[in-house]
């Protein structure tokens, strides 16, 4: 390599040394500093010695400028690292965490309940998940769900939406991948609500009232044959009268 080769690309005081000096001890150039050619017509020139050693840093930190340039700026994750609970697909990103101050129907005007089902009045139980900006029966959503005890305590879990009463609210019953038997629970099959696909099983024993602002969506629904079956179940079990029109 000679020294007008291995200038290219370095800057203009190191550039101007047209040799390679390495200071040796003893020798008539001091080791911390070289005379070169004067660029300024005032005198001769300081410049510090361009080492072998010092040449190959110089242009390992250039290549590595080069490839953070290239590669941008990292994105940022959200806290946790836990991403968007929707893609823009409509498939869920991630699954909830459990039982987060955050749950969306735990608390204030919003609160998730469990409800009496013999005491409501007509709902609509069409069948019409849609990824849009309404709730409908058939999608599974995520909520606060109080435990039986009802001491205040309970649960972030995946709740079929069954029905929306006239007032806007809906109704819903929660899943639960633990198997069951007997006529308070309704096998459902798997779906992406269960981060491992395990089977799911419907609990239409206690039916639970959301308000469209205590749930969290995320683009999931129970096939329509599974929600019908467990919508007439639910019909004939409390008497409910499903609005048609």
């Amino acid at each position: 390599m000679t020294a007008s080769e291995s200038s290219a690309g370095l800057p203009d005081d190191l550039a101007g040394n047209r040799e390679l000096t390495t200071a040796q001890p003893g020798s008539a150039r001091s080791e911390a500093e070289s005379i070169g050619p004067d660029h300024s017509g005032t005198g001769p020139h300081r410049s510090y010695p361009c080492t072998m050693d010092r040449l190959s840093e110089l242009l390992s930190g250039a290549a590595s400028a080069v490839r953070r340039l290239y590669r941008g700026p990292s994105r940022p994750q959200p806290p946790g690292g836990r991403q968007d609970p929707l893609t823009a697909s409509g498939a869920p990103a991630a699954h909830p965490p459990g039982a987060g101050a955050s749950s969306p129907g735990r608390s204030g005007r919003d609160a998730t309940v469990e409800i009496d089902p013999r005491d409501i009045g007509r709902v609509w139980m069409t069948y019409s998940p849609r990824t849009d900006g309404r709730p409908d029966p058939g999608e599974v959503v995520w909520t606060w769900v109080p435990y039986e005890e009802n001491d205040g305590r309970g649960k972030d879990r995946p709740v079929l939406l069954v029905a929306v009463e006239q007032s806007g609210t809906l109704l819903g019953v929660q899943l639960t991948s633990k198997r069951h038997n007997g006529a308070d629970f309704l096998p459902v099959g798997a779906g992406e609500w269960d981060g491992e696909h395990r089977p799911s099983w419907a609990k239409i024993d206690r039916i639970i009232r959301m308000h469209p602002g205590g749930m969290r969506r995320e683009g999931t629904a129970l096939p329509r044959r599974e929600f019908t079956a467990v919508a007439a179940k639910l019909a004939r079990r409390y008497s409910w009268t499903p609005i048609t029109d």
